[in-house]
């Protein structure tokens, strides 16, 4: 019993820490940037402007309120992001918009700097610890650069712009739609559904027997405690049947209550004394028969 407490806690501290390490700052990448937004998205003025995007490439939220962006590797605070900011929080692998117009009049999510080529570009934590950069190689109206798939490392040249959004949306597919083309009709689905019921089921059913016999153990040792004497400890426990206690007991009860006679091992034989008289013997009042000569 106390193994298996001992094993859950275990599982519940390291799926703990496996949360908290899961909630990183290292998890953020500088997903993609603009430089010449001609045709592309606008911001809340209507203005387009160079943005960069950032993508949390985790499966739990990230806060980067506190984080920094530069363009200048040797003033790498140059731009706090609020942690009041809307877009300080990003959802699991979800993505974070910047407007890079030198303006932060116009919002929490307006740069104090802007872009072009050649540029370095940096994303550093509350410490001013770089966490990841690049620097910008394309010049092309309303072409964007960065990974060339969702947080990887590859970077170059992307085939569209997509601020907030897949940078492979032609390539890439959601897990249900690679399943539903492999199961069309949901038959796999239902069996790993079911499949993982009873294996629930068998689970528990295995533990809560354990904890049974765990608990079915417990007077065995302590009888095992008492006598010191293992194997006729046991013994007495599983072979011994209720008439033998009956009788135990009924005996401890007469010989606590003395309702048993208790005989003296010494016999006594006393002489009887009569008083004789030869009137009154019978024998006397017989006839004697004749001699016969």
């Amino acid at each position: 019993m106390k193994r298996l407490f001992q094993i859950l806690i275990s599982f519940f501290i390291l799926l703990a820490c496996s949360d908290i390490n899961a909630q990183s700052i290292k998890d953020i990448k500088i997903n993609e940037v603009l430089l010449y937004n001609d045709s592309g998205i606008v911001d809340e003025y209507q203005n387009r402007s160079p943005w960069i995007e950032l993508f949390n490439t985790a499966y739990n939220s990230v806060n980067i309120g506190g984080c920094y962006l530069s363009n200048d590797a040797s003033n790498p605070q140059k731009f706090k992001i609020l942690k009041s900011a809307p877009n300080a929080i990003i959802g699991s692998r979800d993505y974070s918009l910047f407007w890079a117009d030198s303006d932060t009049l116009r919002g929490v999510n307006h740069l104090n700097f802007t872009l072009k080529e050649g540029d370095f570009l940096g994303f550093y934590d509350a410490d001013g610890n770089l966490i990841d950069s690049l620097t910008i190689q394309v010049s092309i109206s309303n072409v964007s650069y960065g990974c060339l798939q969702d947080g990887s490392n590859q970077r170059g040249q992307l085939k569209q712009m997509t601020p907030k959004g897949n940078n492979t949306p032609e390539e890439m597919q959601t897990s249900s739609q690679k399943f539903k083309k492999l199961d069309p009709f949901g038959i796999g689905m239902a069996v790993i559904a079911m499949s993982v019921v009873f294996l629930s089921l068998i689970i528990l059913y295995l533990v809560f027997k354990q904890i049974g016999l765990k608990f079915q153990q417990e007077p065995k040792k302590k009888t095992i405690s008492k006598t010191g004497k293992h194997g006729e400890s046991e013994e007495i426990y599983e072979e011994t049947s209720g008439d033998v206690y009956a009788a135990i007991g009924l005996a401890l009860h007469i010989y606590t209550s003395e309702l048993h006679d208790f005989e003296e091992a010494v016999l006594t034989i006393n002489k009887v004394s009569r008083s004789y008289s030869p009137w009154s013997s019978k024998i006397y009042g017989l006839r004697q028969n004749p001699d016969k000569k």
